[in-house]
């Protein structure tokens, strides 16, 4: 699949949680959302930099986009629930 075809397939995807995220965050965040798609929609052709992995192996399969979503949401939520809080705080949050 060419770099159009993982973008359109990620957004096809993400559109319920884009638009539930706009809904009740707001716009800019449903536009957040979006991007991150982008960004990451092409993460499953990361195989080919990876030694021992073979292109449209489990990069390409369901249990490779659950794996790499949940380390993303994970990082993300860790990082935007305590990164902020160190740097717009006195005392790192404390």
């Amino acid at each position: 699949m060419h770099q159009q075809g993982h973008v359109g397939l990620a957004l096809a995807f993400v559109t319920p949680i884009i638009w539930l995220t706009a809904t009740l965050a707001g716009v800019i965040t449903g536009i957040g959302v979006a991007a991150i798609a982008i960004l990451t929609s092409n993460a499953p052709d990361l195989d080919f930099r990876i030694p021992g992995l073979t292109h449209r192996g489990i990069s390409h399969t369901i249990w490779g986009a659950l794996l790499l979503s949940g380390l993303f949401g994970v990082s993300s939520y860790y990082l935007w629930s305590h990164f902020p809080n160190q740097f717009l705080t006195p005392f790192g949050g404390k």
